[in-house]
């Protein structure tokens, strides 16, 4: 029987980060309630021990009255999700997360999520909210990317810890440019390299979306130009928030909200692989059957900062997406593959 992490009645629990390692499991999540302020949101968090049978009691990480988990994009428009959490090779926890007032916090447990250090603001603040968050980890080296929600050119900012997340360097900007930059997913392959992708609409926010991928060595945060994966997808058609995953072999998984019109909301998923973390992705495909016009569009009407990706070992593939059909029906879907060359 599934076990239900949190269950407070007449509270909103949404968009969750869930982390194995071994037995333990570690769920993360963004549960709607108002503590003060003009946003409700707080990141709760809860593991378990044994595979999954039970979880501990819900623990509110941020405390705070400023919206957390709300990546703002404008005053008046945000998406609920704006949140990460990884677990370390060394089995230490990382957590990060927004708020709709415009910070990024970050915080870490040594020992298995029993306990959590003193948050640490790392960027953002009313004027330039951060937005997005993303996390990625090889042993002492922690990178985590995010974006600025009301830049209408905003760049990706990426900073990273040499401490296992204890300090942080000054944030970079990664491929600074004239369009907006969104949405940044980030993975680390095997020899410590770094891999991000992100989308990009070159006429600002809430226009037509491309996603974009670059890559950088462990030796710091010196990105290549990047590279567009999904660009040319079809005349009107978008690509946005984009989930990236690497397996054992370095092969790399990208997957993406598929737009047919970019003025609508998506319908689909689409995706791409690389065989190496070296070689090029193959042509933009959807997700088969996930785009059919009958299941409505995707779901998540509060937010599309999600990982809907998981890889496992031998190129196993899960993706998992809801649909909703407006006065009929909402579902999610799992559908299943293997790397294919």
């Amino acid at each position: 029987m599934p076990f239900v992490a949190s269950a407070s009645p007449g509270i909103t629990w949404s968009e969750p980060r869930v982390g194995i390692d071994g037995d333990h499991v570690y769920v993360l999540w963004q549960e709607i309630v108002f503590s003060g302020g003009s946003h409700g949101g707080e990141a709760f968090f809860a593991r378990s021990t044994d595979g999954g049978e039970s979880f501990s009691e819900p623990v509110n990480l941020s405390e705070t009255a400023d919206g957390v988990g709300k990546g703002r994009l404008t005053e008046n428009h945000w998406h609920n999700g704006s949140h990460d959490l990884i677990i370390g090779p060394d089995g230490t926890v990382h957590v990060a997360w927004t708020a709709f007032e415009g910070a990024l916090h970050y915080t870490r447990s040594e020992d298995g999520g029993e306990t959590f250090a003193e948050p640490t603001g790392v960027a953002g603040d009313g004027e330039l909210p951060a937005r997005g968050p993303s996390l990625a980890a090889d042993g002492e080296q922690v990178v985590m990317a995010w974006t600025v929600g009301e830049g209408p050119a905003a760049d990706i900012r990426a900073s990273y810890s040499l401490d296992a997340g204890q300090t942080w360097e000054e944030p970079h900007r990664v491929a600074p440019g004239s369009g907006h930059a969104d949405a940044p997913s980030l993975a680390m392959d095997s020899d410590g390299r770094i891999h991000l992708a992100f989308a990009e609409s070159p006429d600002g926010p809430l226009e037509r979306y491309r996603v974009r991928y670059t890559r950088a060595s462990s030796e710091g945060l010196d990105f290549e130009d990047p590279v567009s994966v999904a660009e040319d997808v079809g005349e009107g058609e978008s690509a946005g928030f984009p989930s990236l995953e690497i397996d054992d072999d370095d092969r790399l998984y990208l997957l993406w909200e598929h737009f047919p019109d970019a003025s609508e909301r998506p319908r689909g998923l689409g995706y791409s692989t690389a065989s190496g973390a070296e070689d090029e992705f193959t042509s933009p495909r959807v997700v088969p059957g996930s785009d059919d016009p009958a299941l409505g569009f995707n779901g998540s009407l509060q937010g599309l900062l999600m990982d809907k990706l998981a890889v496992g070992a031998a190129g196993r593939v899960a993706v998992v997406n809801s649909t909703y059909l407006s006065g009929e029906a909402s579902r999610i879907w799992l559908y299943r593959g293997d790397y294919a060359e």
